[in-house]
């Protein structure tokens, strides 16, 4: 049996309050070379750093040491949306009139359904705009510190992306998702699920997004639908290496990554360094305490429980018209990223 596709959600949302809807614990564990200071953390496991406390950047006779510094920043914020043009991260305002482009959900069996979503990433440069209040001479005195660029400034989209809703189009314009297309990719990716449910995903299979599924195409289609929570993640891990791939078509970085063996300088990287990244959900709830931020691909059946009050599973098709009128499907969520540099 399949059901009729429901039609597209109202828009809700919130206005994001940086002191109570944003985990700070996700930014450690902050380190200064090898060691590290834990703190009062709900995060997951850290990536690599430099085995030295001390770094230089520049050339003599300009050369700057300092310390090295490694930690997590909040960099975008993520709308995944069933309404078209809700800006749910900005109070659900409804911000374009894009009839017709709404998502959908179908249910084709009791276990096994299929969505779409559109997507809004924004700039979001937390870091710098709070240190920068604090101290004068932050920003620069230590620019390769913090998340640089405008505060909310839009990085995508997809309403006007007219790939989003045509996967034809879409593997077109990156070609190696028929390369991807095979059982052998495929199952590399049940290897990455395993290894970020235990701690961090693995970035050289980059095509895959753990237990969410996988990266390509990139469209708004959620092939396998469990709930809402899994396919709204599965989008923002995919909008956010999407913005990865863009500068192979590009002269410019949508986002760089800092490395833990170049201290100085961001770097484009056509292939998302998964293991340092991290999702944190905003709305419908902010997830400030247990499972506050999660790494790229880690199961969201591991910290839905917390929240089961508002994320029952979506399972049986006479059962989606009564959820979609009890629970939303508009989210937005906050992607943290390891930053690595020299401060000095």
């Amino acid at each position: 049996m399949v059901a009729d596709p429901l039609p597209p959600s109202p828009c809700d949302g919130k206005i994001i309050n940086p002191f109570t809807d944003i985990c700070w614990d996700c930014e450690f564990p902050i380190t200064f070379g090898a060691t590290d200071d834990h703190g009062p953390n709900l995060a997951p496991p850290d990536t690599e750093n430099p085995s030295e406390a001390t770094c230089a950047c520049g050339d003599p006779p300009n050369v700057r040491v300092g310390l090295s510094l490694g930690y997590w920043e909040p960099m975008e914020l993520v709308d995944v949306t069933r309404s078209p043009g809700c800006m749910v991260s900005f109070g659900g305002h409804q911000s374009l009139d894009t009839s017709g482009q709404g998502g959908a959900i179908d249910a084709h069996s009791t276990i096994q359904n299929s969505s779409f979503f559109q997507v809004h990433s924004y700039n979001f440069p937390a870091i710098r705009y709070v240190m920068g209040g604090i101290l004068k001479d932050f920003n620069d005195a230590s620019p390769e510190c913090s998340q640089g660029g405008i505060m909310a400034q839009p990085n995508y989209v997809s309403e006007i992306d007219p790939a989003w809703n045509d996967s034809k189009l879409a593997a077109i314009w990156f070609p190696e998702a028929y390369l991807l297309a095979n059982a052998e990719a495929q199952a590399a990716c049940v290897e990455d699920a395993v290894a970020a449910d235990a701690g961090l995903p693995q970035d050289l299979t980059y095509w895959c997004a753990g237990s969410q599924g996988i990266m390509y195409p990139f469209t708004g289609n959620v092939t396998e639908h469990i709930s809402g929570v899994q396919g709204s993640v599965l989008i923002a891990e995919r909008v956010t290496m999407y913005l990865h791939r863009w500068p192979a078509y590009r002269s410019f970085c949508m986002i760089k990554d800092t490395s833990p063996n170049d201290l100085c300088a961001e770097s484009c990287n056509f292939k998302m360094p998964k293991s340092r990244y991290r999702y944190q959900m905003l709305y419908p709830v902010a997830t400030t305490k247990e499972h506050g931020c999660l790494p790229f691909g880690r199961s969201t059946m591991l910290w839905e429980p917390t929240y089961k009050e508002l994320f029952p599973p979506i399972a049986e098709p006479d059962k989606i018209k009564k959820k979609a009128e009890s629970n939303t499907e508009n989210y937005a969520y906050l992607i943290w990223r390891k930053r690595n540099c020299c401060d000095y």
